[in-house]
């Protein structure tokens, strides 16, 4: 038996193709043959290979559970990467070192991992890599049992895996979604998502993705209390691992089988399919079967049915040919035909289809201008009061203290009046500035959210972090930065009143073409679908409004002792946002 472990003269691309060979096979061997290739890094002094042997060593210790030598090697190929300027390599080591931070219950850290992740994604415009960040944070928030943001993060990353037509990346993303949905028993959207992706895998000739879907329906439905339909899916599952001699998953399908037939009360059935498992777990612990011969022979024959297939073949190619010379005169005729009822009926959909579309914009337009009267109404009214206060109840109170001064005698400077008028103008200033600070009135949105920030955490009693990525340049409408600064306030008082909260976090982020405003705390939370089923209170009902005003989408994620999060985003470059 030969152990391929690395020789002296391999190049340090050939140890890093050896190591990806071995990483999901033998963690030793991929161990050794990275780090053999970091130290014929080091000596030819390729700072880029260096950074991606790092990267490679952090990945392989991972895997095999050396968490802290993962992390090691993660920094440093960060290192090396930021050096080189290498945003593709940057991208790479954020994205693991959030997948590890996740794993050590770090979550914090993780949410700052996979954010500048997609940082450097979106500057790549790397689709699949925004696409797999999603991922990672959708798997963050499941893990920190914040399922309806990690649903809500699978579906984006679907979305973006779909606009490339990336069925493996769909795939995963469907099994995460339909885990997450588990966690809050829906288990019937679960269910349909399982069997969407199970036709993906499928379709991409992934035949043990298939047969790990075909076991998850089974689990699914079992925990639906259907054993019987879960088991004709464990069967289905048994046969196809068999196939692929993927004894782990087999193993577990028998042992779920037995679950099942317990459940409607086949005790013998249930009797066999443990004894099933019992038998394929032992082969598991003993399982030595590499024989160099009957490889060699497989080859050997395989080799030998391709030969005679790839004839096959050709012969078939040539028979086709002479047919599909007679079916193609007989469909040009057929397609002429055709042609003239389609463009006929293509002309008359268009046409109805433009009515419907231009009636369906006429009463979205009225709604939206129904909508801006209300909010101009009210701005309007908040700018007339914010000058009312500052022009005539500032001005009287200010007139009044200069004529309690010019009394004879003159009062103290500290006496209740005088200090009860000061009190009472910094109150009015304060309010006149809550209701239009001069930061909107600049146009600058994040000095808004930072002059909002500083305002609430005075007194101690509330802590408000503030994080901006990608903000410095940012440049939104009047209306978006009006809008996005009453919803901020929306939540602030909500939060305040209700929540009992801590601390409050304001994440804004610049995605080139969106703009997506994070704001989490944590406080007690509530009862998302028991609020929602009351039809929301007021508050919520001004921030929907507010978001619908700007184009933008609003989740919520709240659960009792969870704190709540919520993720608003808006488009940039077109309609209000531009």
């Amino acid at each position: 038996m030969c152990l391929h472990l690395p020789s002296v003269g391999q190049t340090t691309a050939q140890l890093m193709d050896s190591a990806n060979a071995y990483v999901n096979k033998d963690f030793k061997k991929a161990i050794a043959f990275a780090n053999t290739a970091y130290h014929t890094a080091n000596s030819a002094k390729s700072k880029r290979d260096i950074a991606a042997t790092a990267f490679l060593l952090g990945y392989t210790n991972y895997m095999a559970g050396n968490h802290d030598e993962a992390l090691k090697y993660y920094v440093a190929a960060e290192q090396q990467f930021a050096d080189l300027h290498d945003t593709a390599g940057l991208q790479k080591v954020y994205k693991e070192k959030a997948v590890f931070y996740t794993k050590q219950k770090k979550f914090a850290e993780a949410n700052a991992a996979v954010s500048t992740a997609l940082v450097y994604a979106e500057k790549l415009k790397d689709t699949s890599a925004i696409a797999d960040d999603y991922n990672t944070r959708g798997v963050m928030f499941l893990d920190e049992k914040r399922d309806d943001s990690a649903i809500h993060y699978f579906r984006k990353a679907y979305n973006y895996y779909r606009l490339i037509d990336q069925s493996v990346g769909m795939s995963y993303s469907l099994d995460y979604l339909a885990s997450a949905l588990s966690e809050i028993d829906s288990l019937d959207e679960a269910l349909g998502y399982l069997q969407l992706s199970r036709q993906l895998r499928i379709k991409t000739g992934d035949r043990m993705g298939e047969a790990l879907a075909v076991n998850n329906i089974g689990e699914l439905l079992l925990a639906q209390k259907k054993p019987k339909e879960a088991i004709s899916w464990f069967k289905d599952a048994a046969e196809k691992s068999h196939a692929l001699s993927f004894t782990d998953l087999e193993a577990n399908t028998y042992k779920m089988m037995a679950t099942a037939y317990g459940a409607i009360g086949d005790y013998k059935m249930a009797f066999n399919s443990s004894a099933e498992y019992e038998k394929l777990h032992e082969q598991i612990l003993n399982e030595k079967r590499i024989n160099a011969i009957e490889e060699l022979q497989t080859r050997y024959e395989t080799e030998k049915k391709e030969h005679a297939n790839k004839l096959l073949t050709e012969a078939n190619k040539l028979q086709a040919l002479k047919l599909n010379r007679n079916r193609i005169a007989i469909a040009a005729l057929s397609i002429v035909a055709l042609l003239g009822i389609l463009i006929f009926w293509l002309i008359y959909n268009r046409s109805r289809i433009q009515q419907q579309n231009q009636m369906r914009e006429e009463i979205l337009r009225q709604q939206q201008l129904r909508a801006k009267a209300v909010m101009d109404a009210e701005e309007m009214e908040r700018q007339r009061i914010a000058r009312e206060l500052h022009d005539g109840v500032g001005q009287l109170l200010a007139a009044t203290r200069r004529n309690i001064v010019q009394l004879q005698p003159p009062p103290p400077a500290d006496s209740d009046p005088l200090s009860l008028i000061d009190e009472s103008i910094r109150e009015v200033r304060q309010l006149s500035h809550q209701m239009m600070p001069p930061s909107l009135r600049n146009k600058s949105l994040r000095s808004a959210i930072e002059e909002l920030a500083a305002r609430l955490s005075q007194g101690g009693a509330l802590k408000v972090a503030t994080e901006f990525i990608e903000a410095d340049s940012l440049q939104t409408s009047p209306e978006v930065t009006l809008m996005l600064y009453r919803i901020l306030q929306e939540i602030s008082a909500n939060t305040i009143k209700h929540a009992g909260a801590t601390t409050i976090n304001i994440e804004l982020v610049n995605h080139d073409t969106e703009l997506t405003l994070m704001v989490y705390d944590d406080g007690k939370g509530f009862d998302k679908q028991e609020v929602m089923a009351a039809g929301g209170g007021l508050g919520l009902k001004n921030i929907e409004a507010r978001v619908a005003y700007i184009n933008g989408s609003l989740e919520i994620d709240s659960r009792p002792g969870k704190g709540t999060t919520y993720i608003i985003e808006v488009p940039l470059g077109t309609g209000k946002a531009a």
